[in-house]
C-alpha cells in the first residue's frame, strides 16, 4: 500500500490515461482518489495518502506523452504510471545517502 509522499506534487496527464492512471491508484495502491469539479474540461483528481500527503491530477493534451517504461532493473524501486510519470518506492525507515 502507498503510504505517503515527501511533498505535495501536482501532476499532468494526458486524458487518454485518466481512467488507467485513477484505477492505479484507487485499486492497486489502496489510495482515497476524490475528482474535483472546478469547471475544467476534465476534473482535478485528487490522490490522499495514509499519512495524510496528497497529490493532485490534471489532465490536459498539454501533458507529455507516454515514455519508454521502466526497465526491470529499477522496477524493484520505480514504478511508471499510466501517463508516463514515474515513482520511487522507500521504505518508511529510509533516511537518504
Amino acid at each position: 500500500m502507498l503510504t505517503g509522499l515527501g511533498a505535495r506534487v501536482h501532476l499532468f496527464v494526458r486524458p487518454a490515461y485518466r481512467e488507467r492512471f485513477t484505477a492505479l491508484f484507487r485499486n492497486t495502491l489502496a489510495c482515497n482518489v476524490r475528482e474535483l469539479d472546478f469547471g475544467m474540461t476534465h476534473p482535478i483528481v485528487l490522490v490522499m495518502l495514509g499519512d495524510g500527503s496528497a497529490f493532485s491530477v490534471e489532465f490536459s493534451d498539454l501533458a507529455p506523452e507516454e515514455p519508454a517504461t521502466v526497465d526491470d532493473a529499477h522496477a524493484h524501486v520505480y514504478f511508471s504510471a499510466p501517463g508516463g510519470q514515474v515513482f520511487r518506492v522507500l521504505d518508511l525507515a529510509y533516511r537518504g545517502p
